[in-house]
């Protein structure tokens, strides 16, 4: 059984993963282009952009989904309050190094750029997972639409916050995204809401095919998103202004 019925929307799954789509895109946006961060990227940079690392950590964590996963389903119960106040933490310690360039401040920048990489495709995974078990194009595509939305109208408001405010809102991204996994995994009916991706080949057509329309529709949003604005992921002198 899928999360949607043919001719009716649950709203219980909708919100969710609209609003936690919204929180996955807006944790690195603010990180790698908020006011409050300029300065720890800045500290980083003369050793390399942050968005390395950040590309390593989101590496690392697909290439364990797609070598251990039904582990990592197993472990399900400790990482899902594991991995947001990691997330959490990271964005308050890359904060803390600020102007500092010194080889321990430079560790810690590169250390936490990596945990918000490994936390952004932990949830990546887990709430493209979910989206997929719409099992319906429309829901797919509006849920994909309204959350992008929602996430530039998020960036712009984040923006006008003080800098201590935007790193503590920053923060709570993680955990907002943890709470709408959470009320998407009591809302379905199955013990647990993620795709065993090591089950994947074994699916029928349609599942298969949903899936990689997914996997493709997330790259083509974010190159689209990336051409036609310098705001997104690191690698951009852009700082969101509000």
């Amino acid at each position: 059984m899928g999360f949607m019925g043919l001719h009716k929307i649950d709203w219980r799954i909708v919100v969710p993963l609209t609003i936690g789509l919204a929180c996955l895109n807006v944790y690195p946006d603010l990180i790698g282009h908020g006011p409050a961060f300029v300065d720890s990227a800045a500290a980083i940079q003369p050793l390399t952009n942050g968005r390395v690392f950040f590309s390593m950590g989101l590496g690392t964590c697909g290439f364990l989904f797609a070598l251990l996963p039904r582990r990592l389903a197993q472990a399900d119960g400790v990482l899902l309050p594991v991995i947001p106040f990691a997330g959490a933490l990271s964005a308050v310690a890359y904060a803390s190094i600020g102007k500092a360039s010194t080889p321990e401040h430079i560790a810690i920048g590169v250390l936490c750029a990596f945990c918000v990489g490994f936390c952004y495709g932990w949830f990546l995974v887990r709430l493209l997972g979910m989206l997929a078990q719409s099992r319906d194009i429309a829901t797919i595509v509006g849920v994909a639409a309204v959350s992008l939305l929602l996430k530039t109208l998020m960036d712009n408001l984040f923006a006008l916050l003080a800098p201590p405010m935007q790193i503590g809102a920053t923060a709570v991204t993680p955990i907002a995204m943890a709470a709408c996994v959470a009320l998407l995994l009591r809302a379905s009916d199955r013990a647990s809401a993620s795709i065993d991706l090591a089950e994947l080949p074994k699916c029928g057509p349609s599942d298969t095919s949903i899936m990689f329309i997914l996997l493709v529709m997330n790259a083509i949003l974010h190159a689209v998103t990336r051409a036609l604005s310098t705001l997104g992921f690191w690698g951009e002198s852009y700082v969101i202004a509000g």
